[in-house]
């Protein structure tokens, strides 16, 4: 083990580091194993908050009007950002979580679910800048009804990788997909 003292003055003059020997060989060791026995990572800090874009209720108290949109005679706020997953969250690998979304038309013929994720610990709508576009899950909603459907989607976060299943819950109809996550801590 060597310690930096003598080795890197520079911006660390007055601080303490300590370098292992073979440094290099230890992240070796450390791919090697996940390569034969992946599962050695039980969980995983998120970098990004993920979510997804819905509208809601426009609130006149608090909403800009170039969000407000009007949709089958309801009065709604346009792309918000409703996250599922908080940075530095520590998510374990195989943990799952369950969330409910409407349709917001009727007869609507399919079901969008756009995935974002962003740095920013509280961002509000998918526009503000900082949201970047992960991908979207599109349900097929056979014989859409006057009335709203709703459509239960479920997050497994595995390895390196997010998979979405998303379920009519009126038709059973579903559709399943996944995202490769490379940007965990």
């Amino acid at each position: 083990m060597q310690t930096g003292s003598g080795r890197r003055k520079g911006g660390f003059s007055r601080k303490h580091v300590t370098v292992p020997d073979e440094a290099g060989i230890a992240v070796l060791k450390g791919a090697v194993l996940f390569g034969y026995k992946p599962d050695s990572i039980s969980s995983r800090i998120t970098r990004y908050t993920y979510g997804v874009e819905v509208v809601r209720i426009f609130d006149e108290s608090k909403d800009s009007l170039r969000r407000k949109v009007h949709i089958d005679g309801n009065v709604l706020c346009d792309n918000v950002f409703q996250p599922f997953m908080k940075a530095n969250t520590s998510v374990h690998i195989g943990k799952e979580l369950k969330h409910t979304y409407g349709t917001s038309e009727e007869f609507q013929p399919s079901h969008f679910l756009p995935i974002y994720y962003t740095e920013k610990d509280n961002a509000e709508f998918i526009d503000e800048g900082g949201c970047l576009k992960l991908g979207e899950v599109e349900v097929k909603i056979p014989n859409p009804t006057k009335h709203l459907r709703d459509v239960d989607v479920i997050f497994h976060f595995g390895e390196t990788e997010i998979t979405i299943t998303a379920i009519d819950k009126e038709s059973g109809r579903q559709c399943k997909t996944a995202f490769e996550i490379q940007d965990f801590n």
